[in-house]
């Protein structure tokens, strides 16, 4: 009686392990069809546009802090121009200080350039931006000029 239930057990075994390596496969379900209405493509395209306004806004804003930046170095460097006419003879301070005005002069014009960059529409933007840069190639140029005839 042993024999016979230690076979019966075993046959049991057998069949269960014979019968789960044998399951029934599932296959995948049909991947449903999404219908994409123009609603969702008009939501898609107004996250999109978003998204690129936000962009161009950071954009803009790095700009602006970048050349206000520029702004304050050059008018730290105006003001060291200013230290060093003092040394010099009254001759040279009067020429100096009159450039000096000049540069202060076009630094406040490339202010005023700044401050309307800063309100400008997206439209008028490229524009104002090269109106910027000007002033700022403009108030450089002068500053080096300035600065080399000092040395």
């Amino acid at each position: 009686m042993n024999i016979f239930r230690a076979g019966a057990i075993g046959a049991v075994l057998l069949t269960m392990v014979f019968l789960g390596g044998c399951s029934k496969e599932e296959s995948s379900p049909e991947p449903q069809q999404s219908v994409t209405t123009s609603s969702d493509v008009k939501k898609e395209m107004g996250e999109a546009v978003q998204a690129l306004k936000d962009y161009t806004y950071e954009q803009r804003d790095e700009y602006l802090g970048k050349i206000d930046e520029q702004l304050d170095r050059i008018d730290a460097r105006i003001e060291e121009l200013k230290e060093k006419i003092e040394t010099k003879s009254d001759e040279v301070r009067q020429t100096f200080r009159e450039r000096i005005d000049r540069l202060k002069e076009s630094q406040a014009a490339a202010r005023e350039e700044l401050d309307k960059l800063r309100d400008s529409s997206g439209d008028a933007w490229n524009e104002m931006m090269k109106g910027m840069q000007d002033a700022l190639d403009k108030l450089e140029e002068e500053y080096k000029s300035a600065a080399a005839e000092l040395s």
